[in-house]
């Protein structure tokens, strides 16, 4: 009779509420999902050493994915637990995602060799002397405080013994930098863009704060241009551009010096023939 009583109460006591269940039925062998989570380290190791951010947001949602996966159809961790787990999973991922994503951001804007990209910004305000003569769908190239635009595919220059500069506008009406060469005051090449592939010399002070702006300092640490890649249809455009040989044509925040003649608040268009700053 005692060890029925025994027995009995053994039976009745409740079943251990911890994270893990304390049923012996439960230890066997490895289940096929256990095995799929095994799969979530080689795709960590794959997102941790990757650098193209979709490559990397990938190889994280899909380790999160096989072991949220595994820890949802496990018997053996507490169902009240299983979601604050899947949740952590998810957090930890996500961050590492994040984390990852950034440090290959600061070092592709650190390169001395990299693309500049069209940004989402919003073009600088038009000046008054354009009136409403600017349609929506023209592309906008500032230099200082001045504006040429155009609808009709336009090509757009700098030349100062040379072309330093051409923009080129496609049918969709996007803009592309098919060639942009700085020189120093030493007639040294310190940076140059070709199809919006952009390089500066070694050694050279740059600072790109995102991938639509190249900011570039010359040996005695002045600004010799700056450009921004607004959005798709807006170039804006400052600096100091020489050609041995020729005066600079120095552009400003608020002017362009050309050739002695300061052009501040003009606006123009150039349908056809392009803009041409000589």
């Amino acid at each position: 009779m005692g060890r029925r009583r025994l027995s009995r109460q053994t039976s009745r006591l409740p079943k251990p509420r911890g994270l893990l269940l304390d049923d012996a039925s439960q230890r066997r062998r490895l289940r096929w999902q256990d095995a799929i989570s095994l799969l979530a380290v080689p795709l960590a190791i794959a997102g941790l050493r990757a650098e193209d951010t979709a490559l990397i947001a990938a190889c994280f949602m899909l380790s999160a994915g096989v072991l949220s996966f595994s820890v949802a159809t496990s018997d053996q961790i507490n169902v009240k637990f299983r979601g604050l787990i899947i949740t952590v999973i998810i957090v930890i991922f996500g961050g590492l995602t994040v984390y990852i994503r950034n440090e290959n951001l600061i070092k592709e804007l650190a390169a001395n060799e990299g693309l500049l990209e069209p940004g989402d910004k919003r073009s600088p305000q038009i000046p008054a002397s354009c009136g409403a003569a600017v349609p929506e769908n023209a592309f906008l190239f500032f230099f200082g405080s001045n504006l040429d635009w155009s609808t009709d595919r336009p090509h757009a220059a700098i030349s100062v013994g040379q072309e330093l500069l051409s923009i080129s506008v496609r049918k969709d009406g996007n803009a592309s930098i098919d060639h942009l060469t700085i020189f120093d005051d030493r007639d040294n090449v310190i940076a140059n863009i070709e199809q919006n592939k952009l390089w500066v010399e070694l050694g050279t002070r740059q600072y790109r704060p995102d991938k639509s702006t190249l900011s570039v300092k010359d040996h005695l640490n002045k600004e010799v241009v700056k450009i921004e890649f607004l959005n798709p249809r807006s170039i804006r455009l400052s600096g100091v551009f020489r050609y041995p040989g020729a005066p600079p044509i120095v552009i400003t925040d608020d002017l362009a010096n050309i050739r002695g003649m300061q052009i501040s608040g003009s606006c123009s268009a150039r349908n056809g023939t392009g803009f041409l700053i000589n």
